[in-house]
């Protein structure tokens, strides 16, 4: 400090913060204490799969276990007697008793216990290890607690073909993956999510996640197999044989992949792949439904998710744009005609085209021939833009011949985003997005 060594500091009591014997010397001094809790006899605690559980041990943070007040004043007794001996110490302000019960509500027998002569303080509701627990043993609020620490909100999904990808997009751990992908391809939240898989190559992190899941639970069943003592295989087997949501879960997920042998171990790779198959001919059939992704079906000619090389576009602009035209991600009024909350569009059909017509080709005093039958009107959308919209005319003009002569034909639109074609329409349609959207500066305030 100050280019001057300090004197040197005594450590009188444990050791210097992060030292790496501290653990050691922490676990040395735990483990005598899990043991004389397990040796203590003619106590009535839980019963999981066989074994009695009397404690919960995670570094320093412990929970007791019993079905009785009796049983449960003799474990905090005998922690109480270890601490003296060994000159440990206990936080009373983060301690307290917790009775189940299915009214949820705090009982009497709470109330009494004893650490040494410290009365020990009764609770509703406690947190371990980052979990709420509650007085009637329900995990709602916790799980409600973890979303919200995850900015998502509750939502009930029904699972079937769009609505898988709705409770995809609802999981906090792939909205956060979505956002981070719409943030990188610079284009609208609103956006299709089937757009971004499908031109970035990404699959759902559940599907990213599921080799090592599938992984875990291969231990957990070989551990069931050969009969362990280990507490994780006793939780394994009680999710097994009450059927539990992880258990029934993962047996759902490995079903989907083809593998039905539930107790052989499955190839966690393979699993993926089959996983990653699926997730594909679901995203082929739900891009084919949307009305709104009708361009980007037609440029979109590979039947299966992968990285387009477009993104690779060193011009940010060029790339952005692309992205926002295949992805109908854009302000063009076949876009945002379909969010006009009119009154009148509740009784009259004929209105819906109406707002998306173009507006440099069908002037604001024909509306009212919206109401005849043989009216069309022309909408603004990505195909009249690109092939046909007045307004652009010059800058249609102003391309390569070859590349002039794909955008006219209609059905070759995706050879467009191939080479040598790809520079030349990035730059067409960057400078149709800036006509058509101009920039306008904002002034500056003069004092």
């Amino acid at each position: 400090m100050l280019n001057k060594i300090s004197e040197a500091i005594d450590i009188l009591i444990g050791t210097e913060q992060g030292h790496p014997m501290s653990p050691e010397l922490f676990k040395t001094y735990l483990l005598d204490l899990s043991i004389d809790l397990n040796e203590v006899l003619g106590l009535k605690i839980p019963n999981l799969n066989g074994e009695l559980i009397s404690h919960l041990l995670w570094a320093d943070d412990l929970v007791l276990l019993a079905l009785d007040q009796r049983s449960l004043q003799i474990l905090i007794d005998k922690v109480h007697q270890f601490c003296e001996l060994w000159g440990l110490s206990v936080n009373i302000s983060k301690t307290a008793i917790m009775v189940f019960n299915k009214t949820g509500r705090q009982l009497q027998e709470s109330h009494g216990f004893k650490y040494g002569r410290i009365t020990i303080p009764a609770a509703r509701t406690y947190c371990y290890l980052g979990i709420v627990f509650n007085l009637n043993g329900s995990t709602t609020a916790a799980t409600d607690e973890l979303r919200k620490k995850q900015g998502c909100k509750k939502r009930k999904c029904e699972v079937d073909g769009k609505r898988i990808l709705q409770k995809l997009a609802a999981d906090p751990l792939e909205k956060l993956h979505l956002r981070f992908l719409k943030w990188t391809l610079q284009v609208h939240k609103k956006c299709a999510n089937l757009t971004c898989y499908g031109d970035t190559g990404r699959f759902p992190l559940v599907i990213q996640l599921a080799k090592q899941a599938i992984s875990y639970f291969n231990r957990l069943r070989d551990l069931d197999k050969t009969r362990s003592k280990s507490f994780v295989r006793h939780a394994f087997a009680e999710q097994r044989i009450n059927k539990l949501t992880w258990y029934q879960n993962t047996i759902k997920l490995l079903e989907i992949a083809g593998h039905h042998h539930q107790t052989d171990s499955a190839c966690p790779t393979r699993i993926k792949l089959k996983l990653q198959e699926h997730f594909n001919q679901l995203w082929e059939v739900e891009r084919h439904k949307s009305s709104k992704l009708s361009y980007y079906n037609q440029v979109k000619r590979t039947p299966h998710i992968h990285y387009e090389d477009f993104l690779d576009l060193v011009c940010t602009e060029d790339r952005k744009s692309l992205m926002r035209l295949r992805s109908s991600s854009d302000r063009f009024n076949c876009e945002t005609g379909r969010y006009v909350t009119d009154k009148e569009l509740a009784t009259s059909n004929a209105l819906k085209s109406w707002y998306k017509r173009c507006e440099f080709c069908v002037s604001d005093d024909t509306k009212w021939l919206t109401h005849l039958p043989f009216c069309n009107i022309i909408e603004e959308d990505e195909h009249h833009i690109l092939i046909s919209c007045p307004k652009f005319h010059q800058l249609r003009t102003e391309l390569h011949e070859e590349t002039k002569s794909l955008l006219l034909r209609n059905e070759d639109h995706h050879y467009l985003y191939n080479q040598p074609h790809i520079y030349r329409f990035g730059g067409y349609v960057r400078k149709i997005f800036n006509q058509r959207f101009p920039k306008t500066k904002k002034k500056k305030d003069t004092k």
